[in-house]
């Protein structure tokens, strides 16, 4: 086996090539990179490496936008609270502040000696993220009165026809 130098990018752009993501639905950051599948986005990206004793390490993450403009009202952060053993293998629910949207997110950490089997599980997850993050989209605008986190490529537009 080779010795991965940054597993996290190793891993983020396995989940690229995995998920067979087209270049024009996507912006690239330095260590991750946006898409849109239809109309939410999912983000992809790692931490970068640290030294956990001699071995170097990653945080990487897979976040999709649900529901934007939330309230963290005690009322909406209860069921948000109740809905979290529902979440699939593509994560839990995080809020971003400054943004007001309820996110999927998932997280792994990745070194060379799990990034074999890891580009497997996480890719897995992303996806499962995405597909899931439709399902529940309306749904979760509805429970908390708020609107799907529907948005667009920033060069490219709205993605026409259906989701796939």
């Amino acid at each position: 086996m080779s010795i991965s130098i940054d597993p996290g990018i190793e891993l983020v752009e396995h989940v690229f090539k995995v998920l067979q993501i087209d270049e024009r639905w996507c912006t690239r950051q330095e260590r991750g990179f946006t898409w849109w599948e239809y109309n939410l986005a999912q983000r992809v990206w790692s931490d970068p490496v640290i030294d956990d004793d001699g071995i170097k390490v990653c945080k990487v993450h897979a976040r999709t936008d649900v529901p934007r403009n939330f309230t963290p009202s005690k009322s909406n952060l209860d069921r948000l609270v109740l809905l979290a053993p529902f979440a699939s293998i593509g994560g839990g629910y995080i809020i971003d502040d400054k943004s007001k949207t309820v996110q999927l997110a998932a997280r792994t950490d990745v070194h060379a000696e799990s990034l074999p089997w890891m580009k497997a599980l996480f890719s897995v997850a992303a996806s499962i993220q995405a597909a899931d993050a439709y399902a529940k989209a309306e749904e979760l605008a509805s429970m908390f009165q708020c609107i799907p986190a529907s948005s667009k490529h920033p060069k490219s537009g709205a993605r026409g026809g259906v989701r796939r």
